[in-house]
Formats: C-alpha cells, sequence, structure tokens
C-alpha cells in the first residue's frame, strides 16, 4: 500500500482495485465555505460555538439545569440538555491523553491532504473567513436567574414573585405596569385596618380586665385585714342578770329560814288565850309562801345563768358564721382575680396573634425595577387568595 502511495505521488498512476484514482474538480469560488473551529461541527456550529464559549468559563461543580439558565442568561436563549452532554463529553476526551494513531492511518491522512492541497492550489479564491467566536469575556454571565433572587449581587433577568393577599384590591399592580425598586406591590389597607381596629378592642378590653384584677386584689387584701381583727366577745351583762337573781334567791332565803323559825318558836310565844292552831296554820302559809318565793328567785337564777349560756353559744355561733363569711368573700375575691387575670392572659394571647397577623400583612415592594409581564391567579385557600407575578428586570427588558 505504502509502494503504491509513491508511486501515485511521483506522477504514475497506480492501480487502485482496478480503478483508477479521480481528483475532484475545486469548490465554487463565489460560494466560500467557512469552517468550523476544531471540536465544533454540524449546520449549527456558530450557536455550537457560542454555547460552547458560555460553557468554558462555567464552574465545574454546576448541574444541568445551572449550566443551561446560565447559558440563557447570557446568550438570550437556551440550549438543550443533550448540547451540554455533548460538551461535556468532549471536555473528557479533550482532558484524556491521545492515544497514538497507526503508522498506516498516518500514512493514509498524509497521502488525502497532500492530494487535497494540490487540487486547490490551482485555483485562486479568497481566503475562508474564520466563524465569529465570542469572546468569554465579552459575554455577560449572570450568577442566577432563579426565583429566589440573584446570587453574586447581580440582577436576574426575569423574576416571579408569589403573593398572598385577602381581596383582589389588595394587588396594586396589573400586567404591563413599570415599577421601580421599592414600589409596593401589595398593601392590604383593608385586612390591615380590620386588624388594627381588633388589637385597640383587645388592648382596652385587656386594659379594662388587668384594673378590675387589680381591685379585686385590693379588695381580698381588705377583706383579709378587717377578718384578722374581730370584736372581742363580752357577757357582762348576762353575768350581771345571774348575779342579781342569786342575790334575790339568797334573800327569799333569809325570809324562808325566817319563817320556818317563828313556827318552831310558837308554842312559846302564843299568849294563852289565843287560838295556837290557828296562828300555827297561818305562819304554815306564810312559810309556804316564802318557799314558793324562794323557789322563784332560784328559777330566775337558773334562767339568767342559761341565758348566758345561750349568749355565748350564740357569739359563737356568730363567730362561725363570721368566719364563713370571710372564707367565702376571700374565695370569691380571689376565684375572681384569676378569672379576670386568665381572661387577660388570652386577651394579650390574642394581642399576639393579631400583631402576628399585622407582620405578615406589611407592605410587599418590588425588590428590582422592571415591567410587569404576567399576572396569574394561582388558588385560594379559606379566605386568602395567591398571586403569583411574572416581573422583568429593567436591566433585561432594556436589551429586548
Amino acid at each position: 500500500m505504502l509502494a503504491r502511495l509513491k508511486r501515485w505521488l511521483s506522477g504514475v498512476k497506480p492501480k487502485w482495485r482496478g480503478e483508477e484514482i479521480s481528483i475532484l474538480p475545486p469548490l465554487d469560488p463565489a460560494r466560500p465555505r467557512v469552517r468550523p473551529r476544531p471540536g465544533v461541527s454540524g449546520p449549527n456550529y456558530r450557536r455550537t460555538a457560542e454555547v460552547y464559549a458560555v460553557l468554558a468559563v462555567a464552574p465545574p461543580h454546576l448541574t444541568y439545569g445551572q449550566l443551561i439558565r446560565r447559558v440563557r442568561v447570557a446568550t438570550g436563549r437556551a440550549c438543550s440538555r443533550k448540547l451540554v452532554a455533548r460538551w461535556k463529553r468532549e471536555r473528557r476526551s479533550l482532558a484524556s491523553p491521545p492515544q497514538a494513531a497507526p503508522p498506516i492511518a498516518i500514512a493514509a491522512l498524509t497521502a488525502v491532504m497532500l492530494c487535497h492541497v494540490s487540487a486547490c492550489s490551482s485555483v485562486s479564491r479568497p481566503a475562508p473567513s474564520p466563524a465569529p467566536t465570542p469572546s468569554p469575556s465579552a459575554i455577560v454571565v449572570g450568577a442566577d436567574d432563579s426565583p429566589a433572587g440573584p446570587r453574586g449581587g447581580g440582577a436576574p433577568r426575569h423574576l416571579k414573585i408569589t403573593l398572598t393577599v385577602t381581596s383582589p384590591s389588595d394587588l396594586r399592580v396589573k400586567a404591563g405596569d413599570r415599577v421601580e425598586a421599592g414600589a409596593v406591590l401589595v398593601d392590604r389597607g383593608q385586612e390591615r385596618g380590620r386588624l388594627a381596629a381588633r388589637r385597640r378592642l383587645l388592648r382596652l378590653s385587656m386594659q379594662r380586665l388587668r384594673e378590675q384584677a387589680t381591685l379585686a386584689g385590693e379588695s381580698l387584701r381588705l377583706i383579709g385585714r378587717l377578718g384578722a381583727s374581730l370584736p372581742p366577745a363580752s357577757f357582762a351583762a348576762e353575768e350581771a342578770a345571774i348575779a342579781r337573781a342569786a342575790i334575790e334567791a339568797a334573800n327569799v332565803g333569809r325570809k324562808t329560814e325566817v319563817q320556818r323559825q317563828r313556827i318552831a318558836a310558837l308554842p312559846s310565844v302564843v299568849p294563852a288565850g289565843y287560838d295556837r292552831d290557828l296562828i300555827a296554820a297561818h305562819e304554815r302559809q306564810r312559810l309556804s309562801a316564802a318557799e314558793g318565793e324562794e323557789r322563784q328567785a332560784w328559777a330566775e337564777v337558773a334562767l339568767a345563768r342559761a341565758r348566758g349560756r345561750a349568749a355565748k353559744e350564740a357569739r359563737a355561733a356568730e363567730d362561725r358564721r363570721r368566719e364563713i363569711e370571710l372564707a367565702r368573700q376571700t374565695l370569691e375575691a380571689r376565684g375572681q382575680k384569676h378569672q379576670l387575670e386568665f381572661a387577660a392572659t388570652q386577651f394579650e394571647a390574642q394581642l399576639a396573634g393579631v400583631e402576628e397577623q399585622l407582620a405578615r400583612l406589611a407592605e410587599v415592594r418590588a425588590p428590582f425595577g422592571g415591567r410587569v409581564e404576567r399576572v396569574q391567579w394561582e388558588e385560594q385557600r379559606d379566605h386568602q387568595l395567591t398571586v403569583s407575578l411574572y416581573l422583568t428586570v429593567g436591566s433585561a427588558d432594556a436589551r429586548r
């Protein structure tokens, strides 16, 4: 094979498998063929070269989605996952060490190249212009294009903003509006007014409950101070009545004793000529009356003593009732205080919830200036609506 190649190069037309080797005519000079750069081929090589230039400056740890977003940010159009996979394979093949070609293949390739050069040298045609390859330094590559926000300080081209409103009137922008950075997108004024009124009512209710709890505490302290010093019990009147009844009973007893002594002395003191029996009967009647008075006097003493005991028992019962009433009032005041404090705590918890809702209902402002491309209503949960705003950032809108 090498001998035939040498004879063909020296001008001798060798036989190649029984056929002569024919050289094709050169290409039309009016249609110069632009050759792609090494490693890039195909009908869309300019686009492929542009994508390869963007991928060449990308960090090695990015995923397929991040690389595709990077190409979309830099060139304005996304690329396919297949092209990214092809670029990765070529980069791995370039990074791997080249293998030595067989000597026969090298000789054949050399012969074909010499033949092509000799055929093309006879026709004068303009030199092909190299394919325009964008410089990596001239390509603007964004850090990220995700709705979460730009990284590295750059602004995204497109931004999706998801908002939660209670009424469609809370949304202050519409599709086609131009917004500046910091402009209000959602203010939720109706819901904020309702929550502000509820907050004022809760604060007034909580203040009134705390004042009532303070009064209940003062009542509790007053009950404890007055109930601890009860007036001392005095039974002087009852004791005096008992003493007087005892004195009267003693006097009546002495009269009865004198009458008995008189009856005993009648036989010796009644003069002659008087009816002793009649006088003795009369004196015995007087003795009987004196004994009755004595029994009545001692009955009065017993009654006075019974009244004294009744007075003491009544005072003891009054003291008991006083203690029970004091305990009841104390328990009522303490329970009222606890109820008021518990109600104030509940109102405080509700107030904290309202404050949290007001904090969540803060005005939402645009992070970047740009144009609202689309407003899409997503869903409704109870009385809350979810809406998505698609914002084209001003820098990206200017490049269109």
